[in-house]
């Protein structure tokens, strides 16, 4: 409207010109300038402190840094806007070469490390909200696979553009299939195998299984739903068998009642209790033993026909064997027999082992590491 009605009706011209710093604008009307003060709209008001976040780089500094020390190293450009902070000045701070692009609108600061997690938090913002871990990146996360260096799978519902360092995987998962793993979105366990057999093979599936059986990750109703909806799947036959293996031999109840009256064998002999169950992580591979003394390096199995007996069950106990014997440990099996038959002699064996020096280890790679509670990592001297 170019004009406003006064008192005798005549028509008078306004014009607004853009408001000053101090919130006033000029506003002239019929050809006489007047200035007035106006209200600040929220929006204007919300401008004016973008502005001032935007204006001190003190103020970024604290943005940049808070998510990063939040979410691994890695954050968004959409994350940056949303707390105040404009293109404009995360463009010269990506040309300084103060942030360094990771993928498409994600970020991290530049020359700092970036841990597994790193890679697959910056993965998953690459990918959306949907995105999850997915395949081998999901099994190293669940730490079923040991890490690679290939690009980070991951699944999403609609086709995305290629990216480099991620490998996108079409996809209309189930909430079944997903979780929240460590505070990032990956597919299940049982998911994860069928995938990892599908894409990488039988013995990267057999050792993700044997591993997630260890550790007592496998659900048997989720492994029915996974293979119930990929038949005709590469591998899903496969992932059937080690399932209906471990099926066959499980035994429940039976190993946990030899383990006791093996503890309470150590009891009355007065040997120093081990420590029970423990995940052991050994050039990238994660074991299950029954019973260690970690400062010794001793580890002892206790074997039973049921969980030991059967062919995926014996040639992971071997190779669990060789690779702690690389290590520097020293390990037995006990057997039923050994228990309750002759428990003076094995009690004489393992005071021997106990009395022993440690044995020297191979290269650093084949250091054991010990799974803590809270799913660190304590080195074992």
């Amino acid at each position: 409207m170019s004009g406003t009605a006064g008192a005798s009706g005549s028509a008078d011209p306004v014009s607004v010109s853009a408001a000053g710093p101090c919130g006033r604008r000029s506003i002239r009307v019929g050809g006489a300038p007047r200035s007035v003060r106006h209200r600040s709209t929220a929006g204007e008001a919300r401008a004016r402190v973008h502005d001032r976040v935007v204006e001190r780089p003190a103020s970024i500094d604290r943005i940049i840094a808070g998510l990063a020390a939040s979410q691994d190293g890695v954050f968004s450009r959409s994350q940056l806007r949303a707390r105040g902070v404009s293109d404009q000045v995360i463009d010269r701070r990506l040309r300084s070469g103060l942030l360094a692009s990771r993928h498409r609108g994600v970020l991290v600061l530049n020359g700092a490390p970036l841990s597994q997690d790193g890679r697959h938090r910056a993965a998953l913002l690459a990918g959306g909200a949907a995105a999850a871990l997915s395949y081998s990146s999901s099994a190293v996360h669940w730490a079923l696979l040991p890490p690679s260096r290939g690009p980070v799978h991951i699944t999403v519902p609609t086709s995305r553009r290629r990216q480099t360092g991620l490998a996108h995987h079409v996809a209309g998962l189930p909430g079944r299939s997903i979780t929240v793993h460590r505070g990032l979105r990956c597919t299940t366990v049982a998911r994860t195998i069928v995938d990892v057999a599908a894409n990488h093979g039988p013995a990267a599936a057999r050792r993700a299984w044997t591993t997630a059986a260890a550790r007592r990750l496998i659900r048997r109703a989720d492994v029915a739903f996974e293979l119930g909806r990929a038949a005709g799947r590469p591998g899903a036959r496969f992932v059937a068998e080690l399932a209906a293996a471990q099926d066959e031999y499980a035994t429940p109840g039976t190993r946990s009642a030899l383990e006791r009256r093996a503890l309470q064998m150590l009891r009355d002999a007065g040997i120093r209790p081990p420590a029970v169950n423990v995940l052991v992580v050994v050039d990238g591979r994660v074991f299950e033993v029954d019973l260690t003394w970690g400062p010794d390096r001793v580890a002892v199995e206790i074997d039973t026909r049921g969980t030991h007996g059967h062919g995926v069950a014996f040639d992971d106990d071997r190779e669990r064997d060789a690779v702690l014997g690389l290590a520097g440990w020293r390990t037995a099996r006990w057997t039923e027999r050994d228990i309750d038959v002759h428990p003076r002699r094995t009690i004489a064996r393992i005071r021997a082992m106990l009395a022993q020096a440690p044995l020297e280890r191979a290269p650093s790679t084949f250091e054991a590491r010990v799974v803590g509670p809270d799913g660190s990592l304590d080195g074992v001297p």
